[in-house]
């Protein structure tokens, strides 16, 4: 995690297959400590013209958890236009929070330039 203004960082997370119980399929075992300064900063960040979030993940759409100052700022709209990352596999759980959002699916990691420009113009088109 990093703090952009400050340009601070802590580690996230630690990579620890099987540690969830409920889902054992989760590789990613997060400090939330480390989430809980990064609600600060998610917090601090508004208003602003464009919002990035990388990324909202099941602790956020399943669990309720996470990065919760996001979805608080999603909801009141401060901000001209949002930039999430999320997941493939959680779209379909995203799409029932923010059913107006437009989906760029990056299909080519390789091809960084052509989602950027999609992203651009989808942001121009607000």
């Amino acid at each position: 995690m990093q703090d952009l203004s400050s340009k601070k960082e802590k580690l996230l997370a630690e990579y620890q297959p099987g540690w969830d119980p409920e889902k054992p399929e989760r590789k990613w075992k997060m400090d939330f400590e480390v989430l809980e300064w990064g609600n600060q900063i998610i917090k601090s960040s508004i208003p602003t013209s464009v919002l990035i979030i990388d990324e909202l993940g099941y602790l956020e759409l399943e669990k309720k958890e996470g990065w919760v100052e996001a979805f608080k700022i999603l909801d009141h709209g401060l901000y001209d236009s949002a930039v999430l990352v999320i997941r493939s596999e959680l779209i379909d759980l995203a799409l029932k929070h923010w059913q107006n959002a437009t989906v760029i699916s990056m299909e080519n990691p390789s091809k960084l330039d052509d989602l950027f420009n999609q992203i651009e113009d989808s942001i121009a088109k607000k």
